[in-house]
């Protein structure tokens, strides 16, 4: 059986698979995969240069949590923000999070960002 989802679906469901407890690290290389195609989507498409729908990570980040570093989400914290999220699960920084006195609610970056800003890890 094959199932077909757009990008945003997919994002929904990873999102929620790591909300539960899950690791989406397949999913997330096939979202990776569709995102240059998002991209190259024509400009009578998306209406606008930029779209709501086309916030990069980094903006997001330094939208939820760019507060947190003294210069915001740079490039060097998004990296590391990166590698984060690829190499631990969404409970691992969940039970850092509580382990350092943080609340554990939010997706994979946002407890990345908080354990990163205050130098657990």
């Amino acid at each position: 059986m094959t199932l077909r989802l757009n990008a945003k679906q997919l994002l929904e469901l990873i999102e929620s698979i790591e909300d539960g407890g899950g690791d989406a690290t397949v999913l997330r290389s096939e979202l990776e995969t569709l995102e240059p195609e998002v991209k190259r989507a024509p400009l009578a498409q998306r209406g606008s240069r930029f779209s709501e729908e086309e916030e990069t990570s980094k903006d997001r980040l330094n939208r939820e949590v760019g507060d947190l570093f003294d210069n915001g989400v740079t490039d060097e914290i998004l990296n590391k923000l990166m590698e984060v999220d690829f190499n631990h699960s969404l409970r691992e920084l969940k039970l850092l999070c509580i382990e350092a006195g943080f609340s554990p609610n939010g997706h994979k970056k946002k407890l990345a960002a908080k354990l990163v800003a205050q130098g657990v890890l």
